[in-house]
Protein backbone atom coordinates (compact mmCIF):
# COMPACT_ATOMS: atom_id res chain seq x y z
CA UNK A 1 0.00 0.00 0.00
CA UNK A 2 1.54 3.19 -1.38
CA UNK A 3 1.13 6.51 1.19
CA UNK A 4 0.02 9.44 0.01
CA UNK A 5 2.09 12.20 -0.38
CA UNK A 6 0.56 14.53 2.78
CA UNK A 7 1.15 11.30 5.21
CA UNK A 8 4.41 11.05 4.24
CA UNK A 9 5.38 14.45 4.36
CA UNK A 10 4.20 14.54 7.72
CA UNK A 11 5.67 11.51 8.79
CA UNK A 12 9.17 12.88 7.45
CA UNK A 13 7.95 15.98 9.86
CA UNK A 14 7.90 13.62 12.93
CA UNK A 15 11.07 12.02 12.49
CA UNK A 16 12.40 15.13 12.15
CA UNK A 17 11.07 16.81 15.30
CA UNK A 18 12.15 13.91 17.81
CA UNK A 19 15.86 13.79 16.13
CA UNK A 20 16.01 17.06 16.87
CA UNK A 21 14.53 17.07 20.57
CA UNK A 22 16.80 14.10 20.68
CA UNK A 23 19.95 15.97 19.69
CA UNK A 24 19.32 18.81 21.26
CA UNK A 25 19.25 16.95 24.37
CA UNK A 26 22.39 14.80 23.81
CA UNK A 27 24.10 18.16 23.44
CA UNK A 28 22.38 20.21 26.26
CA UNK A 29 24.79 20.11 29.48
CA UNK A 30 23.73 18.11 31.89
CA UNK A 31 22.58 20.87 34.65
CA UNK A 32 20.18 22.09 31.92
CA UNK A 33 18.98 18.97 31.27
CA UNK A 34 17.92 18.16 35.07
CA UNK A 35 16.60 21.72 35.43
CA UNK A 36 14.20 20.62 32.18
CA UNK A 37 12.85 17.58 34.06
CA UNK A 38 12.26 19.04 37.14
CA UNK A 39 9.81 21.59 34.84
CA UNK A 40 8.19 18.93 33.61
CA UNK A 41 7.93 16.95 36.37
CA UNK A 42 6.51 20.12 38.07
CA UNK A 43 3.84 20.87 35.49
CA UNK A 44 3.09 17.57 34.92
CA UNK A 45 4.58 15.88 31.89
CA UNK A 46 5.63 12.99 33.37
CA UNK A 47 6.12 10.82 30.45
CA UNK A 48 8.27 13.67 29.49
CA UNK A 49 10.42 14.01 32.59
CA UNK A 50 10.94 10.41 32.37
CA UNK A 51 12.32 10.06 28.96
CA UNK A 52 14.02 12.83 29.19
CA UNK A 53 15.90 11.34 32.71
CA UNK A 54 16.09 8.06 31.07
CA UNK A 55 17.86 9.60 27.81
CA UNK A 56 20.58 11.77 30.19
CA UNK A 57 21.15 8.82 32.41
CA UNK A 58 22.78 6.92 29.48
CA UNK A 59 24.81 9.73 28.62
CA UNK A 60 28.99 9.37 29.76
CA UNK A 61 29.15 12.86 30.77
CA UNK A 62 27.00 12.47 33.86
CA UNK A 63 29.11 12.65 37.17
CA UNK A 64 28.22 11.15 40.42
CA UNK A 65 25.64 13.91 41.60
CA UNK A 66 24.27 14.51 38.41
CA UNK A 67 23.23 11.00 38.35
CA UNK A 68 22.24 11.16 41.71
CA UNK A 69 20.15 13.80 40.50
CA UNK A 70 18.45 12.36 37.70
CA UNK A 71 17.99 8.74 39.72
CA UNK A 72 15.74 10.90 41.95
CA UNK A 73 13.81 12.64 39.57
CA UNK A 74 13.18 9.67 37.78
CA UNK A 75 11.94 7.97 40.94
CA UNK A 76 9.47 11.02 41.40
CA UNK A 77 8.24 10.39 37.95
CA UNK A 78 7.68 6.61 38.55
CA UNK A 79 5.78 7.30 41.57
CA UNK A 80 3.80 9.81 39.81
CA UNK A 81 2.97 7.19 37.09
CA UNK A 82 1.85 4.58 40.44
CA UNK A 83 5.05 2.71 39.55
CA UNK A 84 6.22 1.66 42.77
CA UNK A 85 8.59 -1.01 41.77
CA UNK A 86 10.44 1.77 38.99
CA UNK A 87 10.41 4.20 41.94
CA UNK A 88 12.21 1.43 44.40
CA UNK A 89 14.94 0.62 41.94
CA UNK A 90 15.52 4.43 40.95
CA UNK A 91 15.84 5.50 44.97
CA UNK A 92 18.15 2.67 45.21
CA UNK A 93 20.50 3.71 42.61
CA UNK A 94 20.38 7.25 43.80
CA UNK A 95 20.99 6.10 47.27
CA UNK A 96 23.94 4.09 46.44
CA UNK A 97 25.43 7.00 45.78
CA UNK A 98 24.27 8.55 48.68
CA UNK A 99 23.76 6.17 51.52
CA UNK A 100 23.42 8.79 53.77
CA UNK A 101 20.85 11.24 51.97
CA UNK A 102 17.17 11.91 53.75
CA UNK A 103 14.20 13.34 52.29
CA UNK A 104 12.17 16.02 54.76
CA UNK A 105 8.57 14.32 54.91
CA UNK A 106 7.34 17.50 55.59
CA UNK A 107 8.65 18.54 52.25
CA UNK A 108 7.63 15.79 50.38
CA UNK A 109 4.30 13.72 49.70
CA UNK A 110 3.53 10.53 51.71
CA UNK A 111 4.15 7.95 49.16
CA UNK A 112 7.17 9.51 48.20
CA UNK A 113 8.74 9.37 51.38
CA UNK A 114 7.35 5.53 52.24
CA UNK A 115 8.92 4.36 49.06
CA UNK A 116 12.32 6.50 49.33
CA UNK A 117 12.31 4.92 52.85
CA UNK A 118 11.67 1.00 51.86
CA UNK A 119 14.82 1.92 49.65
CA UNK A 120 16.92 3.22 52.28
CA UNK A 121 16.40 0.63 54.93
CA UNK A 122 17.63 -1.99 51.72
CA UNK A 123 20.90 -0.05 51.48
CA UNK A 124 21.26 0.51 55.40
CA UNK A 125 20.85 -3.65 55.45
CA UNK A 126 23.11 -4.24 52.79
CA UNK A 127 25.65 -1.35 54.04
CA UNK A 128 25.79 -3.07 57.94
CA UNK A 129 26.23 -6.93 56.27
CA UNK A 130 28.89 -5.55 53.89
CA UNK A 131 30.71 -3.63 57.21
CA UNK A 132 30.73 -7.27 58.97
CA UNK A 133 32.05 -9.08 56.13
CA UNK A 134 35.06 -6.35 55.68
CA UNK A 135 35.39 -6.51 58.88
CA UNK A 136 35.36 -9.91 59.56
CA UNK A 137 37.57 -10.58 56.33
CA UNK A 138 40.47 -7.54 57.48
CA UNK A 139 40.20 -9.52 61.42
CA UNK A 140 41.14 -12.89 59.34
CA UNK A 141 43.84 -11.03 57.61
CA UNK A 142 45.22 -9.34 60.42
CA UNK A 143 45.27 -12.95 62.46
CA UNK A 144 47.12 -14.67 59.57
CA UNK A 145 49.90 -12.40 59.10
CA UNK A 146 51.13 -12.92 62.38
CA UNK A 147 50.49 -16.70 62.60
CA UNK A 148 53.44 -18.80 60.88
CA UNK A 149 56.20 -16.00 62.55
CA UNK A 150 54.41 -16.36 65.66
CA UNK A 151 54.26 -19.65 65.98
CA UNK A 152 58.30 -19.44 66.33
CA UNK A 153 58.83 -16.38 67.74
CA UNK A 154 55.26 -15.54 69.40
CA UNK A 155 56.47 -11.28 70.45
CA UNK A 156 57.25 -11.16 66.22
CA UNK A 157 53.63 -12.82 65.56
CA UNK A 158 52.01 -10.43 67.90
CA UNK A 159 54.26 -7.70 66.77
CA UNK A 160 52.78 -8.39 62.98
CA UNK A 161 49.45 -8.41 63.97
CA UNK A 162 49.86 -4.83 65.55
CA UNK A 163 49.39 -6.22 69.43
CA UNK A 164 52.80 -3.72 69.81
CA UNK A 165 52.00 -3.74 73.83
CA UNK A 166 51.30 -7.50 73.88
CA UNK A 167 54.41 -8.43 71.72
CA UNK A 168 56.65 -6.46 74.02
CA UNK A 169 55.16 -7.92 77.03
CA UNK A 170 56.05 -11.74 75.63
CA UNK A 171 59.00 -10.60 74.22
CA UNK A 172 60.51 -9.31 77.34
CA UNK A 173 59.53 -11.98 79.70
CA UNK A 174 60.62 -15.16 77.00
CA UNK A 175 63.72 -12.95 76.29
CA UNK A 176 64.09 -12.49 79.94
CA UNK A 177 63.16 -16.11 80.73
CA UNK A 178 65.29 -17.73 78.40
CA UNK A 179 68.89 -15.63 79.73
CA UNK A 180 67.71 -17.10 83.85
CA UNK A 181 67.47 -20.85 82.12
CA UNK A 182 70.89 -20.77 79.95
CA UNK A 183 72.37 -19.13 83.17
CA UNK A 184 70.65 -21.79 85.36
CA UNK A 185 71.88 -24.76 83.08
CA UNK A 186 75.23 -23.38 82.81
CA UNK A 187 75.32 -23.13 86.69
CA UNK A 188 74.32 -26.72 86.46
CA UNK A 189 76.87 -27.85 84.61
CA UNK A 190 79.39 -26.29 86.80
CA UNK A 191 77.58 -27.54 89.65
CA UNK A 192 78.03 -31.00 88.45
CA UNK A 193 81.74 -30.50 87.71
CA UNK A 194 82.57 -29.50 91.61
CA UNK A 195 80.18 -32.36 92.78
CA UNK A 196 82.55 -34.40 90.29
CA UNK A 197 85.53 -33.20 91.64
CA UNK A 198 84.39 -33.52 95.44
CA UNK A 199 83.84 -37.07 95.11
CA UNK A 200 87.27 -37.68 94.62
CA UNK A 201 88.12 -35.47 98.28
CA UNK A 202 85.15 -37.45 100.02
CA UNK A 203 83.43 -34.08 100.46
CA UNK A 204 80.58 -34.38 98.08
CA UNK A 205 77.67 -33.24 100.43
CA UNK A 206 77.91 -29.50 100.04
CA UNK A 207 78.16 -30.07 96.14
CA UNK A 208 75.57 -32.40 95.73
CA UNK A 209 73.16 -30.28 97.12
CA UNK A 210 74.57 -26.88 95.31
CA UNK A 211 73.87 -29.21 92.48
CA UNK A 212 70.54 -30.07 93.54
CA UNK A 213 69.57 -26.64 93.61
CA UNK A 214 70.58 -25.44 89.99
CA UNK A 215 69.47 -28.35 88.39
CA UNK A 216 65.77 -27.66 90.09
CA UNK A 217 66.36 -24.10 89.15
CA UNK A 218 67.12 -24.82 85.83
CA UNK A 219 64.01 -27.29 84.95
CA UNK A 220 61.66 -24.24 86.51
CA UNK A 221 63.62 -21.61 84.41
CA UNK A 222 63.35 -23.80 81.29
CA UNK A 223 59.70 -24.89 81.77
CA UNK A 224 58.85 -21.02 82.65
CA UNK A 225 60.35 -20.60 78.99
CA UNK A 226 58.12 -23.16 77.67
CA UNK A 227 54.98 -22.01 79.29
CA UNK A 228 55.17 -17.77 78.75
CA UNK A 229 56.34 -19.27 74.70
CA UNK A 230 53.14 -21.74 74.79
CA UNK A 231 50.87 -18.50 76.12
CA UNK A 232 52.21 -15.89 73.68
CA UNK A 233 51.62 -18.80 70.75
CA UNK A 234 48.08 -18.54 72.59
CA UNK A 235 47.50 -15.21 71.75
CA UNK A 236 48.47 -14.98 67.89
CA UNK A 237 46.61 -17.89 67.37
CA UNK A 238 43.32 -17.18 69.73
CA UNK A 239 44.04 -13.88 70.70
CA UNK A 240 41.79 -10.56 70.24
CA UNK A 241 43.28 -8.55 67.10
CA UNK A 242 42.77 -5.19 66.37
CA UNK A 243 41.13 -3.49 63.38
CA UNK A 244 41.83 -1.03 61.10
CA UNK A 245 40.93 2.77 61.98
CA UNK A 246 39.06 3.40 58.80
CA UNK A 247 37.35 0.95 56.27
CA UNK A 248 35.39 1.89 52.96
CA UNK A 249 32.96 0.09 51.07
CA UNK A 250 32.89 1.14 47.29
CA UNK A 251 30.10 0.91 44.89
CA UNK A 252 30.05 -1.34 41.93
CA UNK A 253 31.91 0.76 39.94
CA UNK A 254 35.02 1.42 42.43
CA UNK A 255 34.46 4.20 43.90
CA UNK A 256 34.24 4.83 47.59
CA UNK A 257 30.65 5.53 48.69
CA UNK A 258 30.70 4.77 52.59
CA UNK A 259 33.20 5.02 55.34
CA UNK A 260 32.92 4.18 59.24
CA UNK A 261 35.83 4.98 61.90
CA UNK A 262 36.37 1.96 64.23
CA UNK A 263 38.06 2.99 66.94
CA UNK A 264 41.69 1.36 67.06
CA UNK A 265 42.25 0.10 70.54
CA UNK A 266 38.31 -1.46 69.70
CA UNK A 267 39.36 -5.22 69.74
CA UNK A 268 37.14 -7.57 67.71
CA UNK A 269 36.52 -11.95 68.28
Amino acid sequence: MRHSKPTFLLLLIVVCVLAQTTLSNALEPIPTVINSIDSLYRYGEIDAAEQLAVSALNRKDVSSEERFRLEMLLAYAYVAKNDRDGAKQAFLRALTLKPDYQLDPDAISPKIFEIFSEARHVIQSQTTTSKEDLLRLRKYETRWRGTPSGLLFPAWGLARQEKIAHAWIFGSLEIAAIGAATYATISTANAKDDYQKARTNNNPVEKWNDYKDWYRKQGYLWGSVGLIHLLGVSDVLFGKVPIENTVTISSPDGSPTVSFQVNILQFMH
